[in-house]
C-alpha cells in the first residue's frame, strides 16, 4: 500500500502542474481544448490524492510499521516546526484549486463568446451583402 500511495502523490503532482500549465495557457491562447484538459486534470489530481489518503489509511490499520512510525513523528515531533509543511500542503492545494477554477472561467467564456460569434455569423448572413469599396 505504501507504494500505492507514493505512485499516487506523483500522479498528482503530475496532474496539479499538467493542469495548471494548461489552465493557464487557455486563456490567452483562447482554446477550450486546453480548458477541458485543465479541468480532466483537476479531477484527476483529486482522484490521485483521495488514493492516496485510502493508501495511508489501509497502511496505517494494517500497522505497517514504517508508515505508523511517521504517523508517530509526526503527532509528536522529536524537534522543530511542522508548520512549513503544513504551509507547503495548503500552497499545493491552493494552486490545484485555483488552476480548477480559472479552467472552469475560461471554459464559460469560450462558450459566451463563441455564443457571440455565432449570433454575428447569423446577422451577417441574414442582412445580406454589403457594398464594396467605390
Amino acid at each position: 500500500m505504501p507504494l500505492l500511495g507514493h505512485l499516487a502523490l506523483w500522479v498528482a503532482l503530475l496532474a496539479g502542474v499538467w493542469g495548471a500549465a494548461t489552465g493557464f495557457a487557455a486563456g490567452p491562447m483562447h482554446r477550450t481544448d486546453l480548458a477541458e484538459s485543465a479541468r480532466r486534470a483537476g479531477v484527476a489530481l483529486g482522484v490521485a490524492l483521495g488514493t492516496a489518503v485510502v493508501a495511508l489509511l489501509v497502511a496505517i490499520l494494517r500497522q505497517n510499521f514504517n508508515v505508523a512510525y511517521v504517523a508517530v513523528l509526526l503527532a509528536h515531533p522529536v524537534g522543530g516546526d511542522q508548520t512549513i509543511e503544513g504551509v507547503k500542503i495548503l500552497a499545493f492545494w491552493g494552486v490545484a484549486l485555483y488552476a480548477g477554477y480559472l479552467a472552469t472561467r475560461f471554459q464559460r467564456q469560450a462558450r459566451i463568446i463563441e455564443a457571440y460569434e455565432e449570433t454575428i455569423a447569423e446577422l451577417r448572413a441574414n442582412a445580406g451583402p454589403t457594398p464594396g469599396p467605390r
